[in-house]
C-alpha cells in the first residue's frame, strides 16, 4: 500500500510544479531548478524502490539538462522578488511541507 501512497504523493507535486510554472507566465521556465528536482528524486526514487519517482525524477533531469543553456537566464534572488512573488512562493513552499510531512506521516502508519 506504501508505493500507491508514495505514487499519489508524486503525482500530487509534479501537478502543483505543473499549476506553479503554467500560473507564472511573467518569467520563463528555471531548468536549472528542474534538473535539481528530477535529482533529488532520482536519488531518492531508487532507495524507496518507488519507480515513479525515479522516472519523473529522470524526466525532470532530462528536461532540465537538455536546457542547460537556458540556466542562468531565469535566475531570480529572493530580493528580486514582488511581495505578491514571495507570498506565492511561501504558500507554495508551505503546501510542499504538508505534503512531505503527510507522507511520513503515511509511511509511519504503514510500517
Amino acid at each position: 500500500m506504501i508505493p500507491w501512497i508514495l505514487v499519489a504523493i508524486a503525482v500530487l507535486l509534479v501537478v502543483l510544479a505543473v499549476v506553479y510554472f503554467y500560473a507564472r507566465k511573467k518569467r520563463p521556465v528555471d531548468y536549472y531548478n528542474l534538473f535539481i528536482i528530477g535529482i533529488i528524486w532520482t536519488g531518492v526514487g531508487i532507495p524507496l524502490k518507488n519507480y515513479a519517482l525515479f522516472v519523473i525524477g529522470l524526466i525532470l533531469m532530462g528536461i532540465g539538462g537538455f536546457n542547460h543553456d537556458k540556466w542562468k537566464k531565469n535566475k531570480k534572488r529572493w530580493k528580486d522578488l514582488s511581495k505578491k512573488e514571495k507570498k506565492i512562493t511561501v504558500l507554495i513552499m508551505i503546501l510542499l511541507l504538508l505534503l512531505v510531512l503527510a507522507g511520513f506521516v503515511f509511511l509511519f502508519m504503514a510500517m
